[in-house]
């Protein structure tokens, strides 16, 4: 029995398809705008959906992240650019 996407399955497609431009990554807030879903929405699903698909790098001065870049990883990006 076939039914609609999740929620979490349906962000998780609009992010992917959007790193999938941008090769270098991109800022997590840039993401959000970029993919039309909320940057805490994005956060959230870093760790849960997106987890296995994705590489972040984090610059966190004194603890609290400065900027999160978030980019495709790279056997994930060959396997979505056929």
């Amino acid at each position: 029995m076939r039914g609609r996407k999740s929620k979490a399955e349906f962000i998780k497609n609009k992010v992917m398809e959007t790193l999938k431009e941008y090769p270098n990554g991109l800022p997590l807030r840039e993401l959000g705008r970029k993919s039309g879903v909320p940057k805490s929405t994005i956060a959230y699903q870093l760790t849960r959906t997106l987890a296995p698909y994705i590489e972040e790098i984090t610059i966190a001065p004194s603890g609290k992240p400065l900027l999160r870049l978030i980019k495709l990883r790279k056997d994930q990006y060959a396997k979505n650019s056929k």
